[in-house]
C-alpha cells in the first residue's frame, strides 16, 4: 500500500478477517462464496436514539474482485435487528450485479 507497509497491510487485513462481531451485519448479506475483512462499531443509546451502528470492510468475491464498503446507520430509533438488516442489505446490493 501507499500508507502502510505490505507487512502492516497484511496484518491489518488478518485482524479484520478475524472480526467476531457483526455476524448479522455485512457478513449476513454476502453470497456464500464471498469473504470479508471488516470492523464493526456501535455507540451507546441516549434518549432512545442509537447514535451509530457501523460496519466497514473489504468484500472479496470468488473471482478475486474486491469491493470496499462502509455502512453507517446514524441517529436511529430502530431496533438492533432493524439496523443490522439495513447494513446486511447494503452488502447484498454491493455483491449482486444489477440487471442491465
Amino acid at each position: 500500500g501507499e500508507i502502510l507497509s505490505s507487512t502492516s497491510t497484511k496484518k491489518l487485513i488478518a485482524i479484520m478477517e478475524g472480526t467476531a462481531t457483526g455476524l448479522d451485519r455485512l457478513k449476513a448479506g454476502l453470497p456464500k462464496d464471498w469473504k470479508i475483512a471488516h470492523k464493526t462499531g456501535t455507540s451507546a443509546k441516549w434518549n432512545g436514539i442509537m447514535a451509530a451502528t457501523n460496519d466497514v470492510g473489504l468484500l472479496k468475491g470468488p473471482s478475486g474482485e474486491v469491493v470496499a464498503i462502509a455502512v453507517f446507520v446514524a441517529d436511529s430509533k430502530a431496533s438492533n435487528e432493524e439496523r443490522a438488516a439495513v447494513i446486511s442489505k447494503a452488502a447484498a446490493l454491493a455483491t449482486n450485479p444489477l440487471p442491465n
